[in-house]
């Protein structure tokens, strides 16, 4: 959420032995300009789109676990999926395992996500929506589910092996409408960019996932040219209710 992702796995043990992460993920009680202006991690204030102050971080902190849960379940349907195809598929259900493949990125991307969808609200805040009302769309505010053993359940498995789709087409979810529109779109975006990439040299989804920083930059940059596409065009891409 502070737009760096890709630290998470890199550096996670700095949060508590460098102070400057220390301070900007824990000193919730300094004023932004004091807690996020850091020239050794190369934050910008104007690129920190989180606020300072204990309800913001506890608030911040529980959108983000509920986002994480929501892409671990993701990527336990996308290896169920990935399991149902026979050894040897034929004809579309070839094709389509084969863009699964180029989807392995939803086994690791989860944290990436949290960052994508908080920049989807960052926009839709410059349209006047509340942050809290969105979120709580997004993760439906229910902690028994979130914190739960079987929220794989929650979601509807695309059962078609002719179709690269993770989720139901009609019916992603009952309890996670939201979140599985907006994933969705995101996914496929994400896919299309490894298509770039996948063929050259030294490709990894390590590497594209949890190691390069322009990942997240160039999905952002994709995010807000779908926002000043118009009014229309970002509802209809992102929209604040399903």
């Amino acid at each position: 959420m502070l737009g760096r992702p890709y630290w998470s796995k890199q550096f996670k043990q700095k949060v508590f032995e460098d102070s400057d992460y220390y301070r900007v993920i824990f000193r919730y009680d300094l004023d932004p300009s004091e807690r996020f202006l850091n020239g050794t991690l190369d934050l910008k204030l104007s690129q920190v789109k989180l606020s300072s102050g204990i309800n913001n971080l506890v608030e911040d902190v529980l959108f983000a676990y509920g986002i994480y849960q929501l892409a671990e379940a993701l990527k336990q349907l996308y290896r169920k999926k990935i399991s149902d195809y026979p050894e040897e598929p034929h004809n579309l259900q070839e094709v389509a395992y084969r863009s699964l493949l180029h989807k392995e990125f939803l086994t690791r991307w989860h944290f990436l996500l949290i960052g994508l969808m908080h920049h989807i609200i960052v926009n839709w805040k410059k349209r006047g929506e509340d942050e809290r009302n969105l979120r709580n769309k997004l993760t439906r505010d229910n902690w028994n589910l979130i914190f739960g053993l079987k929220l794989m359940d929650e979601f509807n498995l695309n059962t078609d092996l002719e179709s690269a789709l993770i989720l139901d087409e009609n019916n992603p979810s009952d309890t996670f409408k939201l979140f599985s529109r907006w994933v969705e779109v995101l996914i496929e975006r994400a896919s299309q960019s490894i298509n770039g990439w996948k063929d050259k040299p030294g490709f990894t989804f390590r590497w594209f996932i949890d190691q390069r920083a322009d990942t997240l930059l160039e999905l952002q940059g994709w995010i807000d040219g779908e926002y000043v596409k118009g009014k229309r065009h970002w509802e209809e891409t992102f929209p604040k209710d399903v």
